[in-house]
């Protein structure tokens, strides 16, 4: 709503004074320069001499010539103080809360009293609701015996996603729970305005330091609003944790029993009452997280903060026109009085018609340029129909390039026709890789053959060690070296299989969540619906197929283990002048990486240190979110340990 006539105003008066001084300094030096310029020609001649020479002479023409100087000067000036009259109304409506995630990634999230476990069961949840919710921003704090920001409040959803595929119960090396840390973290992360500030905290409630309720009561006193969600349930679970090979086992305690986590839900109460917010148990579809969600978008519950302001119309293009015409005159405007025969006119007509042609030819020469530009392939049917001829070509980066900027064109007639599109170019995309990588049962054979010649040189290293010979013990160490390598050439083989199928797992999920929300913006799209069940299908033949290869790994991996122990056996019977021989080439290059117990190993990584190998849990953690997009991942930073030493319990 405008009203064109009200509160005339500057929206910046400091420019009045220089709009008040600017004309009168320069009339000051029109006034100076007159005078020079008269005491210049009085010497040229005698005054008789001087008013004849000066006939022609206008001095009214020089005097509007210099009021026009000062008026142009004068407009800018005015147009700089930016003039305003009439008033419009503006609203303004945020687009959703700020949230941050606390997320306990402590050892007894890895109960499996919840499937797979806690931790993977509230990443899920997590996940879903940030896709469910779609508005404002998010965070994330991962903690264990410390807390750490894992990812700022940020609207970038992919970024986030992409945080929380990287927490894991490695994510915090301190051990234990503190809650009352988290909170402090998480109250670190939101802007510190007079909004409401909502933590959501994911836990299973064993707060060991026991300062979580104290710390939930002080940030009420900030505005601040604390949710919790319990991740398990009070009859609780064994613990799985991951051996230095990468094996699943029990956590037990120190008397040798299984250690049982439960959830704890009194405690999590208690903070939520603390902090203004509610409990709610996370249960088996993490249907907790969805009524957290609910409440925040209940505008009863949790009211939008709107804004209405009132704002004035600029004007400065008034003044500002004004001057740059005055400004034209006064450049065509001569100190000469004009003269009206044909002659004259002629003349002044000379004078006149450059300066018009030279605006003429300007204008024409921008209107040029202007209709002569190339047509900019900005719209969402031109990006569409681009992407979707790179897509009957197989140019599958080009083609996923142009249809991801047409569906975020938001036009509604093009959006679904674009995630469609989209989809089939993933799904055919991650089809291409599949061809290059080893299928599970070629692995199978050559691995079955790899295993073959490690038992056929254990077998020699056994006799070898036994019977004392050193040209037998030598014989065999040399056949273990060379049996190791290929092994290892297995396992690199394997790699490569396995890093394919986890790819293009990311990808037929991604194109899976395309044809379902094409379904959600086209009602009754049938071919969508099919195409989003044939690729669940792919999901579920090609996830067996990593659990084949990992098996296959995993039997490789363990024979290789055996024929090493076997080698650095023969290697301290081996006599100096082999064993000297022996060390240009060293066994390193043979070990298996899952063996190695240091922490800056890189078999299983990429150049930049991401996990690229896909364990059975993410795996079934990928099959069981196939409505989530887990697109990318990269690990969190480690942190000091400064509780190493903890006493009591530290899962």
């Amino acid at each position: 709503m405008t009203d064109h006539f009200a509160h005339p105003h500057f929206a910046s008066p400091a420019w009045l004074w220089i709009a008040l001084a600017a004309p009168l300094l320069l009339v000051m030096l029109q006034v100076h320069a007159g005078r020079v310029r008269r005491r210049q020609i009085a010497r040229l001649a005698s005054p008789s001499i001087l008013e004849a020479m000066q006939t022609s002479h206008s001095r009214g023409r020089s005097f509007l010539k210099n009021i026009l100087q000062v008026m142009t000067v004068a407009c800018l000036c005015f147009g700089l103080a930016r003039p305003q009259w009439g008033e419009q109304t503006e609203s303004s409506e945020s687009a959703g809360e700020d949230v941050v995630f606390l997320l306990d990634c402590s050892q007894s999230m890895l109960a499996t009293d919840v499937t797979p476990s806690r931790l993977a069961r509230a990443k899920m949840a997590i996940q879903e609701f940030v896709q469910k919710s779609g508005q404002g921003r998010v965070g994330l704090v991962a903690f264990a015996g410390q807390a750490f920001l894992q990812c700022p409040l940020t609207f970038d959803y992919d970024a986030f996603r992409e945080a929380l595929q990287a927490v894991d119960e490695r994510a915090i090396p301190a051990l234990g729970t503190d809650i009352g840390r988290a909170l402090k973290e998480g109250y670190s992360a939101v802007d510190k305005n007079g909004r409401r500030k909502i933590l959501v905290l994911v836990s299973d409630g064993e707060d060991l330091e026991k300062t979580s309720v104290a710390q939930a009561r002080a940030l009420a006193m900030t505005n601040v609003v604390i949710f919790t969600v319990g991740v398990g349930t009070p009859t609780g679970g064994e613990l799985l944790i991951a051996d230095p090979s990468g094996k699943r086992e029990l956590l037990r305690s120190e008397q040798g029993q299984p250690v049982r986590s439960r959830l704890d839900e009194p405690t999590l109460r208690a903070i939520a009452e603390a902090g203004h917010g509610s409990y709610q148990p996370l249960g088996m579809l993490g249907d907790g997280l969805d009524r957290v969600r609910q409440t925040l978008e209940d505008r009863d519950g949790f009211a939008r903060f709107a804004a209405t302001r009132r704002e004035g119309v600029d004007h400065f293009h008034v003044p500002v026109a004004l001057g740059l015409i005055l400004l034209i005159v006064q450049s065509l405007l001569g100190t000469r009085r004009p003269e009206w025969t044909g002659a004259g006119l002629r003349r002044q007509a000379v004078k006149v018609l450059p300066s018009v042609m030279a605006l003429t030819f300007g204008w024409a020469l921008a209107a040029h340029g202007a209709g002569n530009q190339p047509e900019l392939p900005r719209s969402a049917r031109h990006l569409f129909n681009l992407g979707t001829q790179n897509l009957r070509e197989s140019r599958w980066r080009e083609a996923e390039a142009a249809l991801d900027a047409a569906v975020n064109s938001n036009d509604a007639e093009i959006q679904p026709l674009a995630l469609y599109n989209l989809a089939q170019v993933r799904f055919r995309a991650g089809m291409e890789t599949l061809k290059g990588s080893l299928a599970s049962d070629a692995l199978e054979a050559r691995s079955e053959q790899g295993i073959q010649s490690a038992d056929s040189a254990i077998k020699s290293a056994e006799t070898a060690l036994a019977g004392g010979d050193i040209k037998a013990v030598v014989a065999a160490y040399r056949t273990g070296r060379a049996t190791s390598k290929s092994l290892k050439q297995v396992l690199d083989a394997i790699k490569g299989s396995s890093d394919a199928c986890g790819a293009v797992l990311l990808r037929w999920q991604r194109a899976a969540n395309d044809f379902r929300s094409a379904m959600e913006l086209r009602v009754g799209y049938e071919n969508a619906r099919l195409n989003a069940a044939a690729v669940d299908r792919h999901v579920v033949e090609l996830t067996n197929e990593q659990w084949k290869i990992q098996e296959i790994r995993n039997a490789v991996a363990a024979r290789k283990a055996d024929l090493q122990k076997f080698l650095d056996a023969l290697k301290r019977r081996l006599p100096p002048e082999e064993s000297k021989g022996e060390h240009g080439a060293d066994d390193d290059d043979s070990r298996d990486p899952s063996q190695s117990s240091k922490p800056d190993d890189q078999e299983n990584k990429g150049d930049n240190g991401k996990e690229l190998v896909l364990t059975p849990e993410e795996a079934m953690r990928l099959l069981s979110s196939l409505r989530l997009d887990l697109s990318r991942q990269y690990s969190a930073g480690n942190l000091p340990n400064d509780r190493q030493n903890r006493a009591g319990r530290t899962w």
